[in-house]
């Protein structure tokens, strides 16, 4: 980040004198990243250093401040050598932080290359391909295959994860950061606090609330029954989602370490499981859980301000991604029309 912080505002801290205020412009740098999630100011400082690379080919080019008529050549290159739409909006986010990070005017502004961009989502965009929401029917399916009273711990985690997801509307991310400290039991539900999600850019936490539904799909009974095989202690501030390996002396499976499982070996193990029960692995992922959820939810006529609560949703247009609306909320609205 050398380059970014010693151009434009940063040329300031040359004239600092005093050695408080030198010590505090060495400081600022770290504050000023921390306003980006880690994992966005690791992306676009890649797609800055993408276009830096590029630029030094050509001694007529400036990184920083950069030109707007050079950038669009930047990005017609890339087009050009067959980069896909998210790969020039990458390039253009990461040059755009960089000015805005230097406090230097922000070249994307222009016009120019708002047309190049729009002209790759329109041209150079892959077909969006959708999972389909996981629905009860499927979950049915996997807790009467996996869910035995004498399973295995590995189908027992798999299960309660699932279902959590789905009732819970949670992220991956969410789910698999869930700590027994975090959870409550209490009469006819659990509640879960949820250190932090994507949508909490603050994290600020927010508690989740799940409903026992007495059936043996109910997540109450089986985040409860998950605990007790897993031997997980009631003040605990281990995450309960862990790696498990096989103990020969106990005979059994136990949860080892006190790191998250992993998104990928979750996803393996769910891919497996789909293959068990007949179920096309391609037409659905790990994220479908909560997208399920979210559509049983709206189909049913859960109020809107209770919806956004419960997923943790900022926007309609989130929402509106996550749903698909049964074929009855579709035809309502012909059917209203007076025909």
């Amino acid at each position: 980040f050398s380059g970014i912080f010693s151009v434009g505002i940063w040329r300031d801290k040359d004239d600092l004198v005093h050695q408080d205020l030198v010590d505090l412009s060495t400081k600022m740098p770290g504050i000023v990243l921390k306003s980006k999630a880690d994992a966005t100011v690791v992306k676009y400082r890649r797609a800055f250093t993408c276009w830096k690379k590029w630029a030094s080919r050509f001694k007529e080019i400036t990184v920083l401040p950069a030109n707007s008529f050079h950038v669009g050549l930047y990005l017609t290159s890339l087009i050009q050598s067959g980069k896909r739409s998210p790969v020039i909006m990458n390039a253009v986010y990461g040059i755009r932080w960089a000015h805005r990070v230097a406090g230097l005017p922000d070249p994307c502004q222009h016009d120019l290359i708002k047309n190049i961009t729009e002209a790759a989502r329109r041209c150079y965009s892959d077909p969006l391909k959708k999972k389909e929401p996981i629905d009860v029917v499927i979950l049915e399916k996997l807790v009467v295959r996996f869910g035995r009273e004498d399973c295995s711990l590995v189908d027992l985690r798999f299960l309660t994860m699932s279902i959590l997801s789905y009732a819970g509307f949670f992220r991956f991310s969410e789910v698999s950061s869930i700590r027994r400290s975090d959870i409550s039991f209490h009469e006819g539900y659990v509640r879960i606090f949820i250190e932090k999600s994507k949508t909490d850019v603050y994290r600020d936490g927010r508690f989740i609330v799940v409903a026992a539904s007495g059936s043996k799909l109910c997540p109450v009974r089986m985040l409860h029954r998950y605990i007790s095989l897993a031997n997980i202690k009631e003040d605990s501030y281990e995450f309960i989602f862990r790696q498990v390996s096989y103990c020969k002396k106990q005979r059994k499976y136990v949860l080892r370490g006190n790191k998250p499982i992993s998104y990928t070996r979750t996803r393996e193990i769910f891919r497996e499981k789909c293959r068990e029960i007949g179920i096309d692995v391609n037409s659905f992922g790990l994220h479908t859980f909560r997208a399920g959820g979210a559509t049983a939810a709206a189909n049913a006529g859960v109020p809107d301000r209770l919806f956004k609560r419960h997923g943790r949703r900022v926007s309609d247009t989130a929402k509106v991604g996550y749903v698909k609306d049964d074929i009855k909320e579709l035809l309502s609205v012909t059917s209203m029309l007076g025909l």
